[in-house]
């Protein structure tokens, strides 16, 4: 299977969440036959209500008559972007999906059509306030094709937070590769899920014949069971290049 590139829908079929007590080190097989590690990088997730193996919802979805939707995020993460890009899967054909932001005690504060199975948070909607927490959910505008997804939370950084990413990323500067990359490196230390899987998706689509890039995406993607298979694919693309470039 290709990578998920970046403005085109996640690829995968939904996976069932892990259990917690497999996040320590353990090996994997991707489609060329490389054992692997998983690397660990706990903070991306900061649901800790439920564990997975409690969890009786596969991989985040909810089922409708022909199909059920997966957000591609963890449960509850902290995002820095104001403009964050939410990724989600669906096991039927639906195409055309109406996302929903909540706020914290769960009311409406915008709603949008969106053909394809991902969204850009837009300037034109409600600013996303720093300290504030949101919920965001997607359902099929088809209502065959499924109700509405799981509701999953996401906590702007306080505006301290942001501006000290803000004056790391100024002292980082832009304009060229290695600047974008130590930005995905700053992402994924602060632990910012849609803010690092954003700024590697960007570097795969300016340089898709890097295989260290979808290296480290396929790593973030691994973090959490729902997005399990975007790392195999990844990792899997990786594997293919390398052999590819070595002859």
């Amino acid at each position: 299977m290709r990578a998920q590139q970046p403005t085109s829908q996640p690829p995968g079929a939904v996976q069932q969440q892990h259990d917690k007590s497999e996040t320590a080190a353990r090996p994997k097989e991707g489609k060329s036959g490389l054992k692997r590690v998983h690397v660990e990088l706990s903070g991306f997730e900061l649901d800790k209500s439920e564990s997975a193996a409690s969890n009786t919802q596969i991989g985040g979805g909810t089922r409708g008559a022909d199909g059920f939707t997966t957000l591609l995020a963890p449960r509850f993460s902290r995002l820095y972007s104001a403009h964050p890009v939410f990724h989600w899967t669906h096991t039927a054909q639906a195409q055309s999906f109406e996302f929903r932001l909540l706020d914290e005690k769960g009311d409406l504060l915008y709603k949008a059509h969106v053909s394809g199975r991902e969204f850009r948070y837009p300037d034109s909607a409600p600013a996303l306030q720093a300290g504030a927490v949101y919920g965001w959910n997607v359902r099929p505008e088809a209502a065959l094709l499924g109700g509405v997804s799981p509701t999953h939370r996401f906590s702007r950084l306080p505006q301290k937070g942001i501006d000290e990413i803000s004056e790391e990323l100024g002292r980082i500067g832009t304009g060229g590769r290695k600047q974008a990359e130590l930005r995905a490196e700053l992402f994924t230390e602060r632990r910012l899920w849609f803010d690092s899987v954003q700024a590697l998706s960007e570097l795969i689509a300016e340089h898709p014949e890097d295989a260290e890039l979808y290296e480290r995406r396929g790593v973030i993607y691994d973090q959490i069971g729902v997005t399990n298979s975007l790392a195999g694919e990844d990792f899997a693309v990786a594997d293919q290049l390398r052999v590819s470039q070595s002859h």
